[in-house]
Formats: structure tokens, C-alpha cells, sequence
């Protein structure tokens, strides 16, 4: 298991399924001890229902303290417009933003199933 995932333990992804997850990020500890760990592909969930979402956070720029977490949705593999893009620093916001992350692609879900 993640530091990610361990740290989520109470995050109801509502049927998503993790693809990807390479976070070994401590917030207990200087991000400057962990650049390494500073990477664009952290983590990953799917969603498919027609349509596919995907749930993707990563470090931006990749390796520079700097930079910060950004939590995306993506709708169909359109990285060009993401539905949902936030920025975070702190382990509660990037908590908040996966879980907001996630009401996104459940609205989403319930419009269409709504329109049907």
C-alpha cells in the first residue's frame, strides 16, 4: 500500500478503479529530502460507464520544490480540457481536491444517467 492510499483509507472512490499508484510521498518530512518522489505519475483512478474519466494526480514540474500537486478529471483521454483541475501543496488540500475530484465524476455519472 501507498503513503497515498494509506493516508485515504476513509476516500469511497465509488466504483473507480486505481490504475496507478507510485505515491511515496511523507508529508511528515521536507519535500526537499524527497525530489525523487516528486513526479508527474503519482497516482491514477478509471472510471467507465461509456464515457471514461480518469482521476490523475502528479507533482508539476516534475522534481523542483516549487511545484505543486495538481489533481485533474479528464473526460474520454482529453488532457487538453480536464473538467477538474486544482493545485495543492498540503496533504488536507490534496485530500479535499481528490475528494472533490470525485463528486465531479459521480455528477457527471448521475446526469447521464438522468438524460437516458
Amino acid at each position: 500500500m501507498s503513503l497515498l492510499m494509506g493516508m485515504l483509507t476513509n476516500i469511497d472512490f465509488k466504483g473507480g478503479e486505481i490504475l496507478f499508484d507510485d505515491f511515496d510521498i511523507d508529508f511528515s518530512k521536507p519535500f526537499s529530502e524527497q525530489l525523487y518522489s516528486l513526479k508527474e505519475d503519482l497516482f491514477q483512478v478509471n472510471y467507465s460507464n461509456g464515457d471514461t474519466f480518469t482521476i490523475d494526480i502528479g507533482w508539476y514540474p516534475e522534481m523542483e520544490i516549487e511545484g505543486n500537486f495538481i489533481t485533474y478529471v479528464i473526460k474520454n483521454f482529453n488532457w487538453e480540457k480536464p473538467l477538474f483541475k486544482e493545485k495543492s501543496k498540503n496533504h488536507n488540500k490534496l485530500v479535499q481536491d481528490l475528494k472533490n475530484a470525485i463528486e465531479v465524476v459521480e455528477k457527471i455519472k448521475k446526469s447521464k444517467i438522468k438524460s437516458l
